[in-house]
């Protein structure tokens, strides 16, 4: 693999892996620089990454940026994650274990079996829209539950 890029990260890298590929720093400031979106190839062609072994992991850090908000994917490109807004919202679950998070004068979210799992019924959350290929939204990153003070603000960041 010819390595020709200047990582900022590149010592944390070779410290944490035998084969380092580009880091998430890295990986942003290049689709900022290149001005629009890139394919997963795309990118294996702008760092020239030639062995099977770091184009997989490629393909995972993107993945894993995409989960962490770091890039959104349209199609087979990633871009830049917009900034979105936060809506504070109150979760409802039924009897039957369906949940939604409601916000005041939008329509509720419905909430997939694997968010429910984080919160209770009742709990006050911070929802970003994240319109999806079935056009639904997704909670957001972060929750509070009930018990926590009310006069400050105590959110716990959630990795889902």
């Amino acid at each position: 693999m010819m390595k020709n890029w200047v990582d900022p990260e590149a010592k944390a890298e070779a410290e944490r892996y035998d084969n380092p590929i580009p880091s998430r720093t890295l990986i942003l400031e290049s689709i900022e620089k290149l001005q629009q979106a890139q394919s997963h190839a795309d990118l294996v062609e702008y760092f020239e990454i030639a062995d099977q072994k770091s184009i997989d992991a490629l393909s995972h850090r993107l993945i894993a940026m995409v989960r962490d908000g770091q890039l959104m994917k349209d199609g087979f490109k990633f871009q830049l994650a917009a900034e979105q807004p936060t809506h504070e919202a109150t979760v409802y679950i039924n009897s039957k274990g369906l949940g939604s998070a409601h916000i005041d004068g939008q329509n509720d979210i419905l909430l997939p079996e694997r968010e429910l799992r984080l919160v209770f019924n009742g709990d006050r959350v911070k929802s970003t829209p994240d319109l999806g290929r079935s056009q639904r939204q997704s909670l957001g990153l972060y929750y509070r539950s009930p018990a926590a003070p009310r006069e400050t603000d105590h959110w716990q960041t959630v990795d889902v």
